[in-house]
């Protein structure tokens, strides 16, 4: 069980739109749980959240235990993978990769195998 705030290692996996200014992101924990988060106001202008947690990045984040949803307090960008973002077939070749991962990965259900992938 988590405690009120942890920090781990985390891939990108994917991002859904709440509201103006935040984002729902879903996670791939260290641990190989799947983790549902909110960044908010990720989508500000110059917000940092921006870019530390673009599709496919490993970061480190902090993280707090919410009701629902787990919000980022703080990030640190690990691996960007930019030569990954700067090329349409790699990017390309990568996107079913991070859907299959999203879709195989649960909450609670730890698959340390999955992130070392």
């Amino acid at each position: 069980m988590r405690g009120p705030s942890y920090s781990t290692d985390v891939l990108v996996l994917g991002k859904t739109k709440l509201g103006e200014t935040d984002l729902i992101l879903t996670l791939l924990g260290s641990d190989g749980s799947q983790i549902k988060a909110v960044a908010k106001g990720a989508r500000k202008p110059g917000n940092a959240f921006a870019t530390r947690l673009e599709l496919s990045c490993v970061a480190t984040v902090l993280l707090a235990s919410g009701r629902n949803l787990d919000i980022i307090q703080e990030a640190r960008l690990v691996a960007g993978h930019s030569q990954l973002r700067s090329n349409l077939m790699l990017t390309s070749a990568a996107a079913p990769a991070l859907e299959l991962l999203r879709k195989v990965s649960q909450d609670g259900l730890e698959v340390p195998r999955l992130f070392e992938a």
